[in-house]
């Protein structure tokens, strides 16, 4: 009898020892794995810049994205527009990235320490006296800016200004058109003062268009935007001086 209890606690303790070394070979091999897999992997993809640090200042750009192609070309831009291009390098041992604009005015900056993390990206690298930090998302189609939602014809249907309605001032015909154009001049038909023209652009890291006049005046108007397929709000920027004014137009 006791032979036997021996025996059993022997083949127990051998099969015990020897699931114990398989789970650890397991493990091990899943390590093993895993860490060739994230050194296999590249930021080959499209990503949406999502928030840039630059020291203890976030200084996000607004819809700006960048491709990274299998043949080691890029591009990137802002909204549908695209403005860079040129090449990028990838440091499997390091992690390293390394971004070059053939149409750039300036030398490329040092590599950019990444971590990958599925559909999450982070760059990082120290620019002088500051860190900087970028966090990217990977995303399937280009982002809409707020640029791309204003190109259009719009009337406008309401005027406030200082808090209270001043349509019929502003808006004296019924029939005061903004027309925002692809190629950035606009047109701002039927108002009280007649008919006016200008560029206008939109500020890369805020919702803020400005309307710029042709004449000899350097007259500009700065606006907040909210915009959507149908509506457009226009509200004084708080940079202006002056009245308040709320302005809604609408496709």
């Amino acid at each position: 009898m006791k032979d036997f209890v021996f025996r059993l606690a022997l083949g127990l303790g051998l099969l015990w020892s020897i699931t114990a070394c398989q789970s650890r070979e397991m493990a091990e091999g899943v390590t093993v794995a895993a860490a060739a897999d994230a050194a296999l992997a590249t930021p080959v993809g499209l990503w949406q810049v999502v928030k840039v640090e630059v020291g203890s200042e976030e200084m996000t750009p607004v819809a700006r994205w960048v491709r990274l192609r299998e043949d080691f070309t890029q591009e990137s831009g802002n909204g549908w527009l695209q403005h860079s291009y040129g090449a990028w390098g990838w440091d499997t041992a390091g992690q390293l990235l390394s971004l070059v604009d053939s149409n750039g005015l300036e030398p490329p900056g040092p590599a950019f320490a990444v971590q990958l993390a599925g559909d999450v990206m982070r760059w990082q690298r120290q620019e002088g006296d500051q860190l900087v930090r970028v966090q990217l998302q990977r995303i399937e189609r280009l982002p809409k800016d707020a640029a791309s939602g204003l190109i259009g014809q719009w009337q406008l249907v309401s005027a406030v200004v200082d808090g209270k309605d001043q349509t019929d001032s502003l808006n004296p015909d019924g029939n005061r058109r903004l027309q925002l154009r692809w190629d950035r001049q606009f047109r701002d038909r039927n108002g009280p003062g007649g008919n006016r023209a200008g560029v206008w652009t939109m500020h890369g890291h805020r919702p803020e268009l400005t309307l710029w006049h042709y004449g000899d005046s350097g007259y500009r108007e700065v606006w907040l935007v909210e915009v959507s397929p149908q509506r457009l709000k226009l509200t004084t920027a708080p940079s202006e001086e002056g009245a308040v004014q709320e302005l809604v137009f609408a496709r």
